[in-house]
């Protein structure tokens, strides 16, 4: 008994590894589902067909008008339909939402790798605001390119619903985390230098107004030059990182910054940060709900 017909090409990881099928965003995010349920008749289990939703929740926000006329002018759109999916494993396209996606960001046919950050269902406000802002401030004061934070490239925009699924943010071909990284006792010229770029990022954020907000060591990548990038401007705080009453200010990323050389330099001896929880608007933080 067939309730459902078989998976897309765009789901098939042969096809997907051997170029027979290119997925694009779209279908991951609203993909055609079947909703299915096991039912006992007479002791005999029989599977039935309920529905075509699939307790699919869709990852879609709807930004007001206001923040959509702003972002107009500064950002550019890209309908989910148009962006490829890249995965790096194809056998992760049954099962895991794509990160990396390939854009054609000037429309003349080149596309470019950049990492989709995906919203949860309905996310809006507080986060969502502050995070689009830093990257504003980042392109309008056309920030040094040997600044090295997270910059964003485009927003995915569903332009049939008017509906906005994520960033576009400029991929980090990065190895690992610092504080993978630091565990590995890297040499004391890569140390010095880490702890200078960072410092660099954190200063030249404040002075084109913006702060980094929330300073910890999962969101600072190393790429496989070897240099550090500054992630995550959505603000909050992580505990141990950042005092509650400094979250969200230059006082707050300096105490941060001071507590990440201090873990740079000494490493993560009887170290309490890496079991640190986040929070994000006096709220511990939990991840959004699952789109698929």
């Amino acid at each position: 008994m067939q309730l459902a017909p078989e998976p897309l090409p765009s789901f098939d990881p042969d096809k997907i590894r051997t170029g027979k099928a290119k997925p694009v965003l779209s279908e991951y995010l609203f993909p055609q589902t079947f909703g299915c349920r096991l039912e006992a008749v007479d002791e005999t289990f029989i599977p039935r067909h309920i529905d075509n939703n699939g307790g699919l929740v869709p990852c879609r926000t709807w930004l007001s008008n206001s923040i959509l006329d702003d972002l107009e002018t500064w950002a550019r759109f890209f309908d989910p339909s148009e962006i490829e999916v890249d995965f790096a494993k194809p056998e992760h396209s049954l099962d895991r939402m794509p990160t990396n996606v390939r854009v054609d960001l000037d429309g003349l046919g080149q596309k470019t790798i950049c990492f989709f950050k995906a919203f949860g269902p309905g996310i809006t406000g507080g986060p969502l605001n502050k995070e689009l802002n830093v990257y504003k401030s980042i392109l309008m004061s056309h920030l040094s390119e040997d600044v090295f934070v997270g910059r964003l490239v485009g927003i995915a925009h569903e332009h049939e619903n008017d509906s906005t699924v994520g960033l576009l943010l400029r991929y980090i071909d990065q190895r690992r985390t610092l504080y993978d990284v630091v565990e590995d006792n890297p040499d004391p010229k890569l140390r010095k230098k880490w702890a200078a770029q960072i410092s660099k990022a954190v200063h030249e954020l404040h002075k084109i107004g913006s702060v980094w907000g929330d300073v910890k060591l999962e969101n600072i990548l190393i790429d496989k030059d070897d240099n550090v990038w500054i992630t995550d401007f959505e603000g909050g705080y992580t505990h141990s990182w950042v005092d509650p009453d400094k979250a969200g200010t230059v006082e707050g990323d300096l105490q941060g910054l001071q507590r990440i050389n201090r873990f740079i330099f000494e490493g993560p001896r009887d170290s309490p940060w890496s079991s640190s929880e986040e929070v994000r608007n006096g709220d511990l933080h939990k991840e959004p709900a699952k789109c698929r």
